[in-house]
């Protein structure tokens, strides 16, 4: 798609983005789609990323259903990895309905959007 693995170099520095690149942003479910969500989230400038994920390991189908032979977890890890480096933060054991974690609950701890991708 010709959009760098890296954060947008054209982009104001961080501290002079405007204060909504700044709002929290939930991701729920740590599979290929919040992968992709917060990578591409986080290129365009946003800082403030969190995915939850309620199992203790990540990469959704990707690492639990596709055989290594078909989709090495080299690659999903490599994929993890980029978007760790972009700063999105991952908190595994947590999931939506879990724990009393809703979308209220999320709302009152501040996250100002939520993206599902179970």
């Amino acid at each position: 798609m010709g959009i760098p693995q890296i954060r947008n170099p054209e982009l104001p520095p961080a501290n002079e983005m405007p204060e909504i690149y700044h709002a929290p942003i939930a991701l729920i479910g740590c599979g290929p789609a919040s992968i992709s969500c917060g990578s591409f989230l986080a290129r365009l400038g946003y800082d403030n990323i969190t995915i939850f994920e309620k199992q203790m390991w990540i990469g959704g189908l990707s690492t639990a259903e596709i055989p290594q032979f078909r989709l090495p977890y080299e690659v999903v890890k490599f994929e993890i990895d980029l978007m760790k480096d972009l700063g999105v933060k991952v908190i595994c054991e947590k999931g939506l309905g879990v724990d009393g974690m809703t979308l209220t609950s999320l709302k009152e701890e501040g996250f100002k959007a939520v993206f599902i991708g179970i």
